[in-house]
């Protein structure tokens, strides 16, 4: 495979409408979001469990994303997550 080849095929993997939802959930502070979420649970960095509630947060966010439609603002949508 060429090397134009092959960048071409790394950036069609990076294009995907779920690496497009990660970017935003990691622009501007957005994962805030997932840790305010499990502080309103009562869930703490303490419980042995928060990194693996931490992960599921991170793929609701995406999996709500991508559920969204395309014309929703920013703010809407933030709002379609909590």
């Amino acid at each position: 495979m060429k090397t134009n080849e092959t960048i071409t095929t790394i950036q069609q993997l990076l294009d995907t409408p779920e690496q497009a939802a990660f970017n935003y959930l990691l622009s501007k502070q957005h994962e805030r979001i997932i840790y305010g979420a499990l502080k309103r649970l009562h869930v703490y960095r303490r419980y042995s469990e928060f990194d693996d509630l931490v992960q599921e947060g991170r793929l609701a966010f995406i999996r709500t994303y991508l559920k969204a439609p395309a014309h929703y603002s920013q703010k809407f949508l933030l709002k379609l997550v909590c």
